[in-house]
């Protein structure tokens, strides 16, 4: 249990400067290129997630966002060994059935004429987003490297395989968010012992995940997740902003709220959900 405690407070281990949160309320404000993962073996999942960060990108008029998909955890790793990701939403139980299904109707299929993009972006026009969207999905089972037996790894499995690799290797940290409909206890014990950065349902809102975040941005800049500059909570130096930070008695910025009464206090671990409690 002492091990458990540990790490929430600081799983990576490094010791950073002593700053009293608590006398911060953060938001959240976008700006720079965000390059996020989106892992689900349903499309329709998939898709759910990318119109997320499609309503993102427009309300944020600042930021750019490329969104890549993979199928499976496996892929999921390989692909986090290429690219540099942010954000990366992880689905739970995965399907290697769904994995050689696709496969083998690629085999019989005519690929599409002409280029097909390894990602969707997504800026600040709301049309051109839609457009976009509906035009990686469309044929997005090209573009996926599916490799024999892939469809095995559990969500949280492969969340443990890539936290290794980014440690071990000295890569940049990344947020990684379960997508799951288990909300069980033990479930977020176990997300949260493989390095989880907290819990979204599914399917999953909008304003689910701006909650997630916001009540969590202080606890990801003690974890050494995010970076401070200025009152600017920060990705990579600060080429990418994730949010801001007030002093509580300067300016508290107007509560996100959810229709999900448990994820009014969405859970990430750490101190930060310790006190503030769980629901049961």
């Amino acid at each position: 249990q002492d091990a458990i405690d540990r790490h929430r407070d600081n799983p990576t281990g490094e010791t950073f400067q002593e700053i009293d949160f608590g006398a911060y309320v953060y938001d959240v404000q976008f700006s720079g290129t965000m390059k996020v993962l989106v892992i689900d073996d349903q499309r329709t999942m998939r898709q759910m997630v990318a119109m997320i960060y499609q309503k993102i990108a427009f309300e944020h008029p600042g930021v750019t966002i490329d969104c890549y998909t993979a199928l499976s955890g496996e892929q999921a790793i390989r692909m986090c060994r290429v690219h540099r990701f942010h954000f990366i939403t992880m689905d739970q139980q995965m399907s290697i059935d769904y994995c050689q299904s696709l496969t083998d109707e690629v085999s019989i299929s005519e690929r599409p004429k002409g280029d097909i993009p390894e990602f969707v972006r997504f800026g600040s026009d709301k049309i051109v987003n839609a457009k976009m969207r509906q035009a990686y999905f469309k044929n997005d089972k090209w573009i996926q490297d599916i490799q024999p037996g892939d469809g095995t790894l559990l969500g949280h499995e492969a969340i443990r395989k890539i936290r290794a690799e980014v440690q071990e290797e000295g890569r940049s940290p990344i947020l990684i968010f379960n997508l799951t409909g288990n909300l069980l206890e033990a479930d977020r014990l176990m997300f949260l012992e493989v390095g989880s950065s907290g819990m979204l349902p599914k399917p999953t809102k909008l304003e689910d995940f701006y909650s997630l975040l916001k009540k969590n941005l202080g606890l990801y800049v003690s974890q050494g997740l995010l970076q401070l500059s200025g009152n600017k909570v920060v990705m990579d130096d600060g080429a990418f902003q994730v949010g801001t930070r007030f002093l509580r008695d300067e300016e508290e910025p107007e509560p996100v709220t959810t229709e999900r009464g448990k994820l009014n206090v969405p859970w990430a671990g750490g101190a930060t959900q310790r006190s503030a409690g769980t629901t049961t």
